[in-house]
């Protein structure tokens, strides 16, 4: 492989320079270009590249207005990817993910999104139970991060084949929850020993949610599937929970 080398080729200051050599290794154009290109250091440093912007009329090209750099271990190896302004780190892409406003904890950092369908089953057991023939229609979801929201609706559900003493059970959710909580969700067509609307709760764990309403005396107390008035009974829910997947 060929090499070109110079101890130093400088021309036409202040509007325009361009610096090469062994120490300076840099290229700018600062007029008519509005920006300038810069390749900085060596392998000994923590920035292995930069490229910098500015507005036409800013002056000085040390403002550094706009800035994306290619961080280094001082070995020779890229470990990031910052977006600077005002010579403050707006935003960092590496092995954790992304994160913003100099942030470096790895717990902070955005590293998944995702979003699509889910099969949302009506069933009589957490899982190898009878299902209802009833599917939901809007069954969708949106994973940013660790955090997901599920939604769907179930209109007219047909309760034909399922147990109907066993717990209501909505199954298929698309991630594993690993947290805790209860939800108000809106039905019609239930017959409730409780009071108010049903609740969904959703444990570590699951991938399903039991349904539940509230007593006279406050406690909870099963929704059963004979609750479900067969064929115009109506469900909606829209739950968000966290994930470790």
């Amino acid at each position: 492989m060929s090499h070109v080398k110079t101890d130093k080729l400088s021309a036409r200051t202040p509007s325009g320079t361009i610096t090469l050599g062994e120490s300076g290794e840099t290229l700018s154009f600062v007029a008519p270009y509005d920006g300038v290109l810069i390749r900085t250091g060596d392998n000994s440093t923590s920035n292995q590249a930069f490229i910098s912007a500015y507005r036409a009329g800013d002056g000085v090209v040390s403002g550094n207005r706009v800035a994306i750099l290619s961080k280094g271990d001082g070995a020779g190896n890229a470990t990031a990817l910052r977006f600077d302004t005002d010579d403050t780190e707006r935003l960092r892409i590496d092995s954790d993910g992304i994160k913003f406003n100099g942030d470096t904890a790895a717990a902070n950092a955005l590293n998944d999104y995702k979003e699509g369908t889910w099969t949302a089953v009506i069933a009589d057991a957490a899982s190898s139970g009878n299902e209802s023939s009833t599917s939901a229609d809007d069954a969708i979801y949106t994973k940013i991060g660790n955090i997901v929201t599920v939604s769907c609706l179930f209109s007219n559900i047909d309760t034909t084949g399922l147990t109907s003493s066993n717990r209501l059970y909505l199954t298929g959710f698309p991630f594993e929850s690993n947290s805790r909580g209860a939800y108000i969700v809106w039905a019609q067509g239930m017959t409730l020993g409780g009071v108010g609307n049903p609740i969904a709760r959703i444990n570590p764990g699951y991938t399903y949610i039991i349904f539940e309403t509230l007593t006279s005396g406050g406690n909870d107390s099963a929704v059963l599937v004979s609750d479900l008035s067969s064929g115009s009974a109506d469900i909606v829910i829209s739950i968000t929970y966290t994930t470790n997947s």
